[in-house]
């Protein structure tokens, strides 16, 4: 399972999967991007060779013009998640298919330009994942300190300085 954080979450080889529908290799050098409900954004950067089902496109860059990196966020961005949304052509479970998503047009700076755009990108992510952690550990360190208070309430064993604290 490809996610919009560029995870893979719950990797299993072919054989573990039962996988017996076609299949397409994939490397490092690729992004893969999943052609079924294309408004769910699942794109990602494998780091490794594999195998993946034929609901996932591997695409491979020309690197001479476009870096693998800066492909992976033009897959993410709203323009082109609009546009696979226009092209998925079927109501119940809607797919992009390869006609569609290969009619798709984009800038395409240098690919010097592509690798600053890219690492800036990279660098967003690292630091929004960071913030995000930081956002997490607070609020579970406040969960804890309100119980601790609410306890300490509950027996009477409330301080002065907890209770400046719970004001606050």
């Amino acid at each position: 399972m490809v996610t919009k954080s560029d995870q893979l979450v719950a990797v299993q080889t072919a054989r573990e999967e039962g996988l017996k529908s076609a299949k397409f290799f994939f490397n490092p050098r690729m992004v893969l991007y999943s052609k079924i409900r294309p408004y769910l954004m699942k794109v990602c950067r494998p780091e490794f060779d594999g195998l993946c089902s034929a609901d996932v496109y591997p695409l491979l860059p020309n690197p001479r013009k476009l870096n693998r990196d800066y492909l992976f966020y033009v897959l993410l961005s709203r323009h082109f998640t609009e546009f696979a949304i226009a092209g998925s052509d079927r109501a119940g479970m809607p797919k992009v298919n390869r006609e569609h998503l290969f009619r798709y047009r984009f800038p395409l700076p240098d690919v010097s330009a592509q690798q600053t755009v890219t690492a800036k990108l990279d660098n967003l992510g690292r630091l929004c994942r960071e913030l995000a952690a930081s956002y997490s550990a607070k609020t579970k360190a406040l969960a804890r300190l309100k119980q601790s208070i609410l306890a300490h309430a509950f027996t009477g064993r409330l301080t002065n300085s907890e209770l400046r604290v719970a004001a606050e």
